[in-house]
């Protein structure tokens, strides 16, 4: 449990402090305060939308930012982080004498065997009080192909939220479009929903190359809020279909029931963001995990602990072709200010085995199968000499771009 001053400057924080979340595609690391420090999306080497763990000057800033996502309190606070039993969904907990709030973290996965439902690239961040109320600041401030992309900002209608009119905030570069939406409810009766205003944020004189979106909190016991970020889906010209309470009557028809319908007509990467699609992703998620880890067969020493190695070790998989990547994280230096930082996200041969080998060992062959056909369909394509690569790019490439970021080292 650390001790956190918000007034104060934010220095780096330590690696040990900070939580991974990921859905075999790509991975986020949560630091121990409440930001999103680092992620790539939609894949482990795509160009980061958050990076503020390399910041050099952190948030004093005037050269360059990473980009951040946090919602952290306001006043003094303490804080905890853990995962859920047998699962990567990420819980970060802010104490202090008047209440608690927690922040739930995960990128969602379907439930084995559920094929009905396309993957959703979603980082999804729920907020909720569970005792007392804190004020908290949320703040989301991509910076765009490793911080080298301008970007616009602008506050349009969400149609995607059926519930009520409400606005998400979209984020525009060249190269990507990100947008941001959020669902605010009550859990309990006599609670009302909370108030969420989503503002414009100009953070220029931090080394930002293009406006942020922050909003105040100040939730009590059974308020819930959840935030959405996602790729912005392609606009295709035809009308969205968004049911509302005044539609329901007119129809005769309970609201849930028009929604359930509207949903079905709706396009698989953009259904309707509702209460309902959310529980049911962190459960499907939280059953994905939970599930893949019963299938251990170990039984010795320490047993939760190697389990939750094991949970980390899964996080490094690139379900689409099986390969292992070496980090999710890019640009990390043995030490701070350090030159030995290279880019791991790819996967090299040796340490894949490594990776695999534990795994087996725990009864997980699924992983080291996948990774013996990534190897085959590398055999297809050797070197004049026969041979194979030390190391190939998660999709199976032979060619590794390496590319110097000399902005962030200004």
């Amino acid at each position: 449990m650390n001790v956190q001053n918000p007034t104060a400057e934010r220095d780096y924080i330590p690696i040990s402090d900070h939580g991974l979340i990921g859905n075999l595609r790509t991975a986020a690391l949560i630091s121990i305060d409440g930001s999103v420090e680092s992620y790539c999306i939609p894949n482990f080497d795509s160009p980061s939308v958050f990076a503020r763990i390399l910041d050099k000057h952190k948030a004093t800033s005037t050269t360059w930012s990473g980009g951040h996502f946090s919602i952290t309190p306001t006043v003094p606070f303490t804080t905890k982080q853990n995962y859920l039993p047998s699962s990567n969904v990420l819980q970060t907990k802010f104490l202090n004498d008047k209440g608690v709030v927690s922040v739930t973290d995960f990128l969602p996965r379907q439930a084995n065997g559920d094929s009905t439902r396309p993957m959703l690239f979603w980082l999804i961040r729920r907020v909720e009080v569970i005792r007392g109320k804190i004020p908290l600041l949320v703040e989301c401030a991509p910076a765009f192909n490793y911080a080298r992309d301008k970007h616009t900002t602008e506050t349009v209608p969400d149609e995607s939220v059926a519930s009520c009119k409400q606005d998400k905030v979209l984020f525009k570069s060249d190269g990507l479009s990100l947008d941001l939406r959020y669902v605010a409810e009550s859990t309990l009766e006599n609670v009302p929903t909370p108030d969420v205003k989503l503002n414009l944020l100009d953070l220029s004189a931090r080394g930002h190359l293009g406006p942020a979106a922050s909003c105040g909190l100040s939730l009590e016991e059974g308020q819930r809020v959840t935030f959405v970020l996602r790729i912005s889906p392609e606009e295709t010209g035809a009308p969205k279909i968004r049911p509302n309470q005044e539609r329901a009557d007119e129809l005769g028809v309970p609201f849930e029931k028009l929604i359930a319908s509207a949903a079905k007509m709706r396009p698989k990467d953009d259904p309707l963001l509702t209460h309902a699609l959310l529980d049911h992703l962190f459960v499907s998620t939280n059953n994905y995990w939970s599930s893949w880890i019963r299938k251990s067969t170990y039984q010795g020493s320490w047993k939760e602990a190697v389990h939750r190695s094991a949970l980390a070790l899964k996080l490094l998989i690139y379900e689409p072709t099986g390969a292992v990547v070496a980090s999710p994280t890019f640009s990390l230096p043995e030490f701070i200010g350090g030159t030995r930082n290279w880019d791991y996200r790819a996967s090299w041969i040796r340490d894949s085995s490594f990776t695999l080998y534990a795994l087996i060992r725990l009864g997980f062959t699924q992983e080291a199968n996948a990774y013996m056909d990534f190897i085959f369909e590398r055999l297809k394509n050797k070197n004049p000499d026969g041979s194979l690569q030390i190391m190939y790019t998660i999709h199976g490439g032979k060619d590794l771009e390496e590319i110097e970021l000399h902005h962030s080292t200004d």
